[in-house]
C-alpha cells in the first residue's frame, strides 16, 4: 500500500484501486508509478507518510498510467504538479531509450531523479507501441497481452528493481 497524509488524515492505495482508476489500458505505467511512489516516497519523507499535496512530479515519459495514478495519490495534476517535458532527460541520452522513462520527483524541498532499469520493458512492447494504431489485430491483441504481462512483471519485483536512483 501507497500511504500519504491529506490534512493529517492518513489515506492508502493498493496497486488495484489505482488500476481501477485508470482502466485497462496502461496497467505497466499504472506498475511503474506503484514502483517508483513505493521506492521514492520513504527516501522524500523517511520519517512519515509524505503529505500528499506536496509532491512535484517532472518526467519525460507522457504514459496515461504513469499519469493517472500519481494523480490519484498525490492530486498532483489537478495541483498543477506534474509536468511532463519530452525533452527532459537529454544528459542521459547515453541511456537510449530508458532517457524516456524518467522521473524528478521533489518533496519538502528535496529532489530525487529516477530511471526505470535496463530490462523492465522488453524491445518487442517498444516494437509494437511504436506502431501504434498501425498495429495488425494480432499485434494488437498480442501488444495488450505485453501491457499486462509486464504489469504483473513489475509487481512481482522490489522497487528497487524496477528504478535506480541517479540524483
Amino acid at each position: 500500500m501507497i500511504t500519504v497524509l491529506d490534512e493529517g488524515r492518513p489515506y492508502s492505495f493498493s496497486f488495484d484501486e489505482i488500476l481501477k482508476y485508470h482502466g485497462p489500458n496502461a496497467p505497466g505505467g499504472v506498475a511503474f508509478a506503484y514502483k517508483l511512489m513505493e521506492l521514492s516516497f520513504p527516501l522524500l519523507s523517511p520519517n512519515a507518510p509524505m503529505r500528499r499535496l506536496e509532491l512535484e512530479v517532472e518526467t519525460s515519459f507522457g504514459g496515461l498510467g504513469v499519469r493517472d495514478s500519481f494523480e490519484m495519490v498525490t492530486r498532483a495534476i489537478t495541483r498543477g504538479c506534474y509536468k511532463v517535458d519530452p525533452a527532459f532527460g537529454d544528459e542521459f541520452s547515453d541511456r537510449g531509450f530508458l532517457r524516456g522513462y524518467l522521473f524528478k520527483l521533489t518533496y519538502n524541498k528535496q529532489t530525487l531523479t529516477f530511471i526505470l532499469r535496463e530490462g523492465i520493458v522488453r524491445d518487442e512492447f517498444i516494437t509494437l507501441a511504436k506502431k501504434g494504431s498501425n498495429r495488425s489485430r494480432d499485434e494488437s491483441l498480442h501488444f495488450a497481452w505485453l501491457k499486462k504481462d509486464m504489469a504483473e512483471r513489475v509487481m512481482q519485483l522490489h522497487c528497487s528493481c524496477v528504478f535506480e536512483l541517479i540524483s
